[in-house]
């Protein structure tokens, strides 16, 4: 699969733990000389705050069922059962994600790069951890290269909001408009609006909400102000 669609990895200020796990399932991984990168490690733990509970005259009443029910609790401490499965559940998420990095970064060293340890962009290239020095664009451009392509484009996710999400937004989510899907304004929406403002004021609103509509896909446009004058 990675043969027909690669994915190649650009890593912003840090990709660290979770962030390296999904990481290294790229093909590849760009950094900047300042990212943060690493941090392959498990830890866990709970505060155990019944003394302080206490001290505050808060009576708390637990509930629970099974041998692990109060495993989570905030009351006292975990009893020496319960702390040995949480170390044991810790070291299978520690070895599941040593496995991953080493299946994704070939020639790892994980006696030096794991444990949690954390590094910046250049260290993690000489580590093998990342493969370049360069940001985004630079990632994009080296994979367009790679993959011979001279026209592509580039799409930002999450994709533009859909007209109902617009006028949630706008109206604070007070008022919902179901059933809007288009993206231009329906006939019916466009009726009632020019039916509550009247001819005059809907022809100074009609294009400014044009204008609205285009910005979900032009980052930039130009176009006459308006004013909206209520009498």
């Amino acid at each position: 699969m990675a043969e027909k669609k690669p994915v190649w990895v650009s890593v912003g200020s840090m990709a660290a733990s979770g962030g390296y796990y999904i990481a290294v399932s790229g093909n590849k991984i760009y950094v900047n000389p300042s990212s943060i990168v690493g941090s392959i490690g498990v830890v866990g733990g709970k505060f155990a705050v019944g003394g302080l509970y206490e001290k505050l005259k808060l009576h708390v009443v637990e509930r629970s069922r099974g041998p692990m029910g109060d495993m989570l609790t905030s009351v006292t401490p975990w009893s020496p059962q319960q702390l040995e499965q949480v170390r044991a559940k810790m070291r299978r998420t520690y070895e599941l994600f040593t496995r991953r990095v080493a299946a994704g970064r070939k020639g790892i060293d994980l006696g030096r790069t794991a444990e949690g340890r954390l590094f910046t962009g250049q260290r993690a290239v000489e580590l093998k951890m990342a493969d370049q020095i360069g940001g985004l664009t630079d990632c994009i451009d080296d994979l367009a290269d790679e993959l011979k392509l001279e026209d592509y484009e580039v799409l930002d996710y999450p994709g533009p909001k859909s007209i109902q999400e617009i006028i949630e937004d706008a109206l604070g989510k007070y008022a919902a408009a179901p059933g809007i899907r288009s993206p231009a304004l329906t006939t019916e929406v466009c009726a009632a609006v020019r039916a509550l403002l009247g001819d005059q004021a809907w022809a100074q609103l009609r294009e400014p909400l044009g204008a609205m509509m285009q910005l979900r896909k032009e980052p930039v446009v130009l176009t006459m102000p308006r004013a909206l004058i209520v009498r």
